[in-house]
C-alpha cells in the first residue's frame, strides 16, 4: 500500500508542476500583452503629438488616422521619436527588441509599418470606446485618453 501511495504522490506532484508552470506562462503572456499594448499607445501618441507640434496634424481624430495610414502606405519603416526611455525600459516580452539609447531620457525607433498599423488599430479601438460621433472626436481628446490608459498600463507593467 505504501508503494502505491508513493507512486500516486509522485504522479500528483508531476501533474501539479505542469499546472503551476501553466500559471507562470499565463502570467508572462499577460505581462507581454500589457507591454505590447503600452508600446502601441506610445507609438501612436508620439505620431499624434508630432503632427500637432509641427502643424501637420488634424484636429479631428479620424482625419488624423487617415493621415497616418497614408504615411504608412508610402514607407516600410516609420521613425518614432520622443518615446520616454523610462517607460520603454519597463516593457517586457515585446515581439522584438527595442534599441534604447544609453544616454538621454528619450528613445527613437524605426518601427516597421505593420507594427505602426497594429498600434493604430489598438488606438482606434480605444477611440471607439469613447462613444462619440466620428466628427466630434478630437485628436486632443484621444491623446488625453491614451495618456490615462498608458499610465494605468505602465503601473500594471511594473507589477511583478
Amino acid at each position: 500500500m505504501a508503494l502505491l501511495q508513493e507512486k500516486l504522490t509522485r504522479l500528483a506532484e508531476r501533474e501539479f508542476r505542469q499546472i503551476r508552470g501553466a500559471d507562470f506562462t499565463e502570467s508572462l503572456n499577460v505581462r507581454a500583452a500589457r507591454s505590447q499594448t503600452a508600446l502601441n499607445y506610445m507609438l501612436i501618441r508620439s505620431l499624434l503629438q508630432l503632427g500637432q507640434k509641427f502643424g501637420m496634424g488634424e484636429t479631428c481624430f479620424w482625419a488624423e488616422v487617415r493621415r497616418i495610414e497614408d504615411i504608412c502606405q508610402a514607407e516600410e519603416f516609420i521613425q518614432i521619436a520622443d518615446l520616454e526611455k523610462g517607460q520603454i525600459q519597463k516593457l517586457r516580452g515585446l515581439l522584438f527588441e527595442l534599441q534604447i539609447p544609453v544616454t538621454g531620457n528619450h528613445a527613437m525607433i524605426n518601427a516597421p509599418v505593420f507594427l505602426v498599423m497594429a498600434a493604430l488599430d489598438t488606438v482606434c479601438q480605444l477611440a471607439h470606446q469613447m462613444r462619440r460621433k466620428k466628427a466630434d472626436l478630437l485628436t486632443a481628446d484621444v491623446l488625453n485618453r491614451i495618456d490615462r490608459e498608458l499610465s494605468r498600463l505602465m503601473h500594471r507593467c511594473s507589477e511583478k
